[in-house]
């Protein structure tokens, strides 16, 4: 059930359409879009932070064994 009536939709956000036509109209192409952006941001996010922890907890490491030599 719809939050407005089409009418009231396309009135205030389409008057380019006819009154009766149908709001808000969502293929399955953008969904899928929508999503792959997601997991695409999402993995580069996940990628980021794993490495930038590595090489955070690593550097204390190399330095200490530098110092050791």
């Amino acid at each position: 059930m719809p939050l407005q009536p089409p009418q009231r939709w396309n009135a205030r956000h389409n008057p380019h359409l006819p009154a009766d036509a149908r709001a808000g109209t969502t293929n399955r192409l953008t969904v899928i879009a929508v999503v792959l952006s997601l997991m695409v941001g999402a993995s580069a996010l996940m990628a980021g932070l794993a490495f930038s922890f590595q090489r955070y907890f690593e550097c204390p490491i190399e330095k200490d064994l530098r110092i050791s030599q």
